[in-house]
């Protein structure tokens, strides 16, 4: 019981590392020298988030497994990402690329497709509020909040502070569903 704990928070940290790491991370087209909100550079960064999951990993006795195909990593990327696993047409692109970084190009564009907001914004929600039934019309606005916010770039830590700052009427600010369904 205590490892599958240890393993939902640490999906959960990475998870929240990883939206945080977004609001920075740079694109194709970018140099991958940029600077963080820490002011290391995004590799020295990841290198210690690396650093700090293997750590766990030996901790806990975890062998991580090698690459994934090309097909496991499309599938899994879709649904990560969007919710959805890809057209035909897109993996059909994806899989005839001979490009060496098209992993990390599909990633970019996926993070930049609306549905991967609304993906999502559909998942926060159930994190913050109560399993109640007069909870979830709440939750269906603050899922659409949730959406418009990732798709706009907001960054994670203002959508936190929204939440923890959140007051008024719930029609007006979703953001303040958490305390709303109390």
């Amino acid at each position: 019981m205590r490892k599958a704990i240890t393993a939902g928070l640490l999906v959960a940290a990475c998870t929240c590392v990883s939206l945080a790491l977004l609001q920075d991370a740079p694109r194709a087209e970018e140099s991958t020298s940029k600077s963080t909100s820490t002011g290391d550079s995004e590799s020295d960064l990841t290198a210690r988030i690396d650093a700090e999951i293997e750590k766990a990993w030996k901790r806990d006795g975890v062998k991580p497994v090698g690459q994934c195909s090309d097909e496991e990593f499309l599938r899994r990327v879709y649904l990560d990402t969007v919710g959805v696993p890809p057209t035909y047409d897109e993996a059909v692109a994806f899989l005839d690329s001979k490009d060496k970084d098209k992993r990390n190009e599909l990633i970019d564009q996926l993070i930049d497709d609306p549905r991967c907001g609304q993906h999502m914004g559909d998942h926060w929600p159930v994190l913050l509020t109560p399993r109640r039934a007069d909870a979830l019309s709440g939750a269906n606005l603050m899922a659409q909040w949730f959406a418009d916010e990732f798709n706009k770039d907001t960054g994670f830590n203002t959508i936190i502070r929204e939440i923890v700052t959140a007051d008024g009427e719930l029609v007006d600010n979703p953001a303040i569903v958490p305390y709303f369904a109390d």
